[in-house]
């Protein structure tokens, strides 16, 4: 029962529909927008590796999370957890190691540091999720005791530098366009949106887990975070008035919004 409870808790988290939605809409309008070539290459760049930050920033969370739990449990991890798990790894770690490609030539300051810093980051997450694919399929006596621990420490400091890089990236296109800003907004309320309804989720899913209640402390925050994840589909619904309700970005937007104010994912809050 929890598996299935846990697995509907945490596909409810489908605002990650929105981000191939909006890097659509910017390498669309990339030509008509910035005229100059050079300038339309570089948002074509900025365009691609927003995609792949977007995709894998929302995997990597995922997988942070139930891997470690993964590699806790006393038993045989069902079925429907290791497809979760390779889920998000099969369309996670490939966006990562895409990023990594793209970095050294999407322009934007401190471009250089940040891909001597994130590269080296990603090998050494795909390298533990790689081990962590093997070791969960052993008995729990056999598994590397300290992996899970350090697959959380490796994807936090990942998670960091790609928040910061995409900061860097985003600072980069800023000013330029009109209609690019606004993209830019959209994107940065759906990426708010998606990390806090993330946290929800991990935190629901988590004390399903444990079969305990929140502590008021980790309540608290909860209610933050669905307050912030609210805030993120205001932001999107005021940076798309006049937009057709049946256009592509809107009906993304609605779809993520039914999934996350869904009754039963409401219920468990």
């Amino acid at each position: 029962m929890f598996n299935r409870v846990s697995s509907n808790i945490l596909l409810k988290s489908i605002i990650l529909v929105m981000s191939a939605v909006v890097v659509l809409v910017l390498a669309a309008g990339a030509m008509d927008a910035w005229r100059n070539l050079r300038t339309a290459t570089r948002l074509a760049d900025v365009a691609e590796v927003s995609s792949d930050l977007f995709r894998g920033l929302s995997n990597l969370r995922l997988a942070r999370a139930l891997t470690p739990r993964a590699l806790a449990f006393d038993g045989v991890v069902d079925a429907a957890q290791l497809k979760q798990i390779e889920d998000a790894r099969g369309s996670g770690n490939p966006a990562l190691q895409s990023a990594a490609r793209l970095l050294p030539d999407v322009e934007f300051e401190g471009r250089d540091a940040v891909a001597r810093e994130f590269g080296p980051l990603v090998q050494r997450y795909l390298a533990l999720d790689k081990e962590a694919a093997a070791e969960v399929l052993k008995p729990k006596a056999q598994r590397r005791a300290d992996l899970g621990k350090e697959i959380v420490a490796s994807a936090d400091a990942l998670i960091d530098s790609m928040l910061r890089t995409s900061t860097a990236i985003d600072a980069a296109t800023r000013n330029r366009d009109a209609f690019m800003d606004q993209m830019m907004i959209l994107k940065d309320a759906a990426w708010l949106a998606r990390l806090d309804g993330g946290e929800i989720s991990v935190a629901i899913s988590n004390a399903l887990a444990g079969k305990r209640h929140l502590a008021p402390e980790a309540q608290q925050t909860l209610q933050r975070n669905i307050g912030h994840a609210g805030a993120g589909f205001d932001m999107m619904d005021r940076v798309t008035l006049g937009v057709a309700a049946g256009s592509p970005v809107r009906a993304a937007i609605e779809k993520a919004r039914t999934g996350f104010y869904a009754p039963e994912f409401v219920a468990k809050r």
